[in-house]
């Protein structure tokens, strides 16, 4: 899983380009270009410590701002924080991690996604982590495919593998991966690929009601 399947970057309510609008506009920058060009630059979503810091300093003083790193760091999750999350989709996370099957995230994240991705889902559960900044590379990047079977040892048909960018499915396709392209909208498609591809079974709406109405006869 990835990026737009978990979250809504196309809602009309708040989307990732509002937040680094908002992120640059609070930071308030002599020159805003440098700043968006932080965020375009591959090396912000591919390092991370102290060569990450050193890179968001570099663009902060061309950019003019006044403010120090852990500041840029602040006011990206401050931003970012508000940028919704599928519900349905944080649903059948959870379940997934509940089982005993395998479940990882391959996404091009930057530092501070993973601070997101933390408060969001629980990533101790989280079997698998390729992520971008602590990898070096992002996809469609061929080799990071490779890591992952490596990693995982598991073949291509075993993979189930879900993403929003057409490019990045194509390249998991070429390995023969089972893979689909989808946002987080199409949470009834992914999950009954997950259940047709593993067996989970997922509760229905009035399953979920019958334990909920469970839970609060006993208490």
């Amino acid at each position: 899983m990835t990026g737009a399947i978990l979250f809504n970057d196309t809602s009309s309510e708040y989307t990732v380009f509002d937040a680094r609008r908002d992120l640059i506009d609070g930071l308030n920058p002599d020159n805003k270009d440098f700043l968006y060009a932080l965020i375009n630059e591959d090396a912000f979503w591919k390092t991370e410590g102290k060569n990450l810091n050193r890179l968001i300093s570099e663009y902060l003083s061309l950019s003019g701002c006044k403010c120090s790193v852990e500041e840029f760091k602040g006011y990206y999750l401050k931003f970012h924080r508000n940028v919704p999350w599928y519900g349905e989709m944080k649903k059948i996370f959870n379940r997934v991690t509940e089982t005993t099957v395998d479940i990882g995230i391959i996404s091009n994240l930057c530092e501070m996604d993973y601070t997101l991705l933390k408060e969001n889902l629980p990533m101790d559960k989280v079997n698998y982590r390729f992520l971008s900044f602590n990898i070096g590379a992002q996809k469609p990047y061929p080799p990071i495919y490779r890591i992952v079977e490596t990693v995982t040892a598991r073949s291509e048909k075993d993979i189930l593998f879900f993403d929003d960018k057409k490019k990045n499915i194509d390249e998991a396709k070429k390995r023969n991966w089972n893979a689909f392209q989808v946002t987080g909208k199409k949470y009834q498609f992914i999950q009954d690929k997950i259940t047709s591809f593993t067996g989970i079974h997922f509760p229905s709406a009035l399953e979920e009601a019958l334990i909920n109405e469970m839970i609060i006869t006993d208490l």
